[in-house]
């Protein structure tokens, strides 16, 4: 239900949940082409609860909810960014990808393992999280100089940036995720996939500085890009966007 709906097949997605319920709804209740129109029927639809079932009450409560939800998100994104360049950035990586091409899904670029203090591929996770202590304070040194020279460009006050570096994952739970996530990558170990060990987020106040931000970090020769993703230009089901 949840792909069809974020794929905008709303009348499929609706048949399907009815199906699945034993439920039969009005074919008026079923049209719908966008989002708004979808908010209007689940209000319509509400008000009728007494042709209802409580269970589809409930669906329908937490679609408007949903609803209101990604249309308030879409908005803020509109106040920033209302010419939608954020949308249309092209990110670009410098490892053209990890995985390795005409391979198969579980075959991946050995350069992009994550090394050990000793400059080859961590074999476990003390040796991934004793490079992370010795990465972390360089990365957080660096991102601070990168976002302080775009307050500068842009002539932003630096205290009107959201910064916040995380503290490193507890090992236990890196590892599941590890096996969980990149379990089947060759070649392993899978804790030699984890990216996010040593992380932080920043939230800036315009498209113009995001873009800066950006830039910097491509100028920047000794930062290597290996995996980007523009959530500005596909939102998630609920209409949050950023770029990682």
């Amino acid at each position: 239900f949840t792909t069809l709906f974020k794929q905008g097949n709303t009348d499929e997605a609706y048949q399907m949940y009815n199906k699945s319920k034993g439920i039969i709804m009005e074919p008026t209740l079923l049209k719908r082409s966008s989002l708004t129109s979808s908010r209007s029927i689940a209000s319509s639809a509400s008000s009728r609860s007494s042709e209802l079932r409580a269970e589809t009450l409930s669906f329908l409560d937490t679609l408007r909810g949903y609803l209101d939800c990604r249309q308030q998100m879409d908005q803020k994104y509109q106040e920033v960014d209302e010419a939608n360049r954020l949308a249309n950035y092209k990110l670009k990586t410098d490892s053209g990808g990890i995985q390795l091409p005409d391979a198969s899904e579980d075959e991946y670029k050995e350069a992009y393992q994550q090394q050990s203090i000793h400059g080859v591929a961590v074999k476990s996770i003390d040796e991934l999280y004793a490079a992370a202590e010795v990465a972390q304070p360089i990365f957080e040194k660096t991102i601070k100089r990168l976002i302080s020279k775009v307050c500068d460009e842009c002539e932003t006050n630096l205290n009107a940036v959201g910064m916040r570096f995380a503290d490193l994952k507890a090992k236990d739970r890196a590892a599941e995720k590890a096996e969980d996530d990149y379990g089947r990558r060759r070649p392993g170990p899978a804790v030699s996939w984890l990216y996010d060990i040593v992380r932080a987020s920043v939230e800036f106040g315009s498209a113009k500085e995001i873009e800066r931000f950006v830039h910097s970090l491509r100028k920047k020769k000794t930062i290597h890009i290996v995996k980007a993703k523009n959530r500005f230009e596909r939102p998630s089901l609920t209409g949050y966007r950023d770029m990682c």
